[in-house]
């Protein structure tokens, strides 16, 4: 899956311009690497967590992230959630391996 827009109903504000969609890439283990996860690819996020994975995500700052609007923080989540909707589970075999 490529780069995901997410429509932003409430705009923020991103180096100096107004943002109205954010794009986020595909995440990488990097992206994850702090974050204790389970066999199922499943994280308990702080705030904290969640804004340091939108901000590498979209490319923004921290201070940007902060500005989303919980309706479309939603959505963000939902759009970061599809990323991981078809990997196979960690140690799972897939068929045909």
């Amino acid at each position: 899956m490529a780069a995901k827009t997410v429509p932003l109903k409430h705009p923020i504000e991103a180096h100096g311009e107004t943002i109205t969609a954010l794009t986020l890439r595909r995440p990488t283990l990097g992206t994850l690497k702090h974050l204790k996860l389970s066999e199922d690819m499943m994280a308990e996020l702080t705030g904290a967590d969640l804004v340091a994975i939108v901000s590498s995500l979209a490319g923004i700052p921290p201070s940007s992230v902060e500005q989303i609007d919980l309706e479309d923080l939603e959505e963000v989540g939902k759009a970061i959630g599809d990323f991981f909707g078809t990997s196979p589970r960690t140690g799972a075999t897939q068929p045909g391996r």
